[in-house]
């Protein structure tokens, strides 16, 4: 039987995977909350209500995060 390797080596790409999965999920409950579709040019463009839910954010760092949740899931 082989032993299972569970060390964070192994187990980073998985957690890394399951974070950006629950941070699509987020952005896209708010996106259809608000009736928003393309989630990317919104937030480009109404920065200042995004501020809202990330206070201490510039406009490209949460630029920065949407577009990172979206890498991997479109």
């Amino acid at each position: 039987m082989q032993k299972l390797d569970l060390s964070m080596r192994s187990l980073r790409p998985i957690i890394n995977s399951c974070r950006e999965l629950y941070c699509f999920c987020k952005v896209e409950h708010y996106a259809s909350s608000y009736g928003v579709s393309d989630v990317l040019k919104w937030v480009g463009r109404n920065c200042s209500f995004a501020k809202m839910f990330l206070p201490t954010a510039t406009c490209e760092e949460i630029n920065t995060l949407v577009a990172s949740c979206y890498k991997n899931n479109q």
